[in-house]
C-alpha cells in the first residue's frame, strides 16, 4: 500500500466522504421512531434539565455570568467536550472496524477520520442551534459575534482530525490504547474549564490547564455566543498554529503507517 496524503485523499474523494457521513449519521438512528429528532430532542432535553436545576432550583452560579446564562455556558462547555469526545473515543478502533477496507479493496482509508469528525459536527451544530434559540426564548439576546464561530471551530477540527489520524493509525499497532483513551477522555473534561473559570486557578496551573486541546475553544466559543466578546488574539494565533502542525504531523503519520494496516490486521 503506498503511502498517500490523506489530506489528498479527503478532498480527492469528498464526495465519497459526504455520503458516507450521511450514511453514518442515518445508521446512528436507524429503526427508532423517531429517526433523525432524537438528534435535536437530546441535547434540547439536557438543556431543559440544566435550565431547571440549575438555574432555577440550585441558583448556581458562575463569576459575572446571570443565572440564565449559567446553564448555558455548562452546556456549551459539555457540547464541545461530547464533540472532541465523540471523534476520539471512535479513532481509537476505527481502523480495525473498517477492517474490509484496509484489506480487500483499495479504499481512502484518510476520509473516515473525517467522516467521523463531519458525523460529531452535525450533532454539533444542532446543540449550538438549540442554544441560539434557548437565548431568544429566555431574552438574553443573540450577540453578533456569533458570525466569528468558524474562526474558533475550524482550528478545532484541524486539531481534532490530526489527532484521529495518529490515534487511529497508533491504535492498530498498540491495541491496549483502545482501553486507555476512554479514561483519558474523561480526565480531560475535568482539566478544561468546563465546570469552573480558568482565571480561578493559579498561573502555573493555568497554563497545564491550557494544554487541553478543547480549553482554548471552550473559552472562546462561549465568549462569542454568550457575551459578545472577540477571543484573545495571540492565544488564538498560537492554537491555530498548534492546530496546524498537529493537522501536518497527523498526515505524515497515518500516510507513513498505513502501509503496515493490512498485515495487522
Amino acid at each position: 500500500m503506498s503511502q498517500v496524503n490523506p489530506i489528498a485523499e479527503v478532498w480527492g474523494h469528498r464526495q465519497l466522504l459526504l455520503r458516507m457521513t450521511q450514511r453514518d449519521i442515518n445508521s446512528k438512528y436507524y429503526g427508532s421512531a423517531f429517526g433523525l429528532l432524537w438528534s435535536m430532542a437530546t441535547p434540547a432535553v439536557l438543556l431543559a434539565a440544566y435550565w431547571l436545576v440549575l438555574g432555577r432550583l440550585l441558583k448556581a452560579s458562575w463569576p459575572h455570568v446571570s443565572n440564565a446564562q449559567y446553564p448555558l455556558l455548562l452546556f456549551i462547555g459539555i457540547v464541545l467536550h461530547v464533540f472532541f469526545s465523540e471523534v476520539m473515543g471512535r479513532a481509537s478502533a476505527l481502523i480495525e472496524s473498517h477492517r474490509t477496507y484496509v484489506k480487500k479493496v483499495v479504499f481512502p482509508l484518510g476520509i473516515l477520520s473525517s467522516m467521523t469528525i463531519l458525523t460529531a459536527s452535525f450533532h454539533l451544530a444542532i446543540s449550538l442551534a438549540i442554544v441560539f434559540f434557548a437565548q431568544i426564548v429566555l431574552g438574553l439576546g443573540v450577540p453578533g459575534t456569533w458570525v466569528a464561530l468558524p474562526l474558533v471551530l475550524l482550528p478545532l477540527g484541524m486539531m481534532i482530525l490530526g489527532l484521529s489520524w495518529t490515534i487511529s493509525a497508533l491504535c492498530v499497532y498498540v491495541r491496549d490504547l483502545q482501553q486507555v483513551i476512554p479514561l483519558l477522555l474523561t480526565v480531560s473534561m475535568f482539566v478544561s474549564p468546563i465546570f469552573f473559570p480558568i482565571d480561578s486557578l493559579p498561573q502555573h496551573i493555568r497554563i497545564l490547564f491550557m494544554l487541553n486541546p478543547i480549553s482554548f475553544p471552550v473559552e472562546a466559543v462561549r465568549g462569542l455566543v454568550l457575551f459578545g466578546t472577540m477571543p484573545d488574539w495571540t492565544l488564538w494565533g498560537m492554537y491555530t498554529l498548534a492546530s496546524i502542525a498537529v493537522l501536518l504531523f497527523g498526515a505524515w503519520w497515518f500516510g507513513f503507517t498505513k502501509r503496515g494496516f493490512p498485515d495487522v490486521l
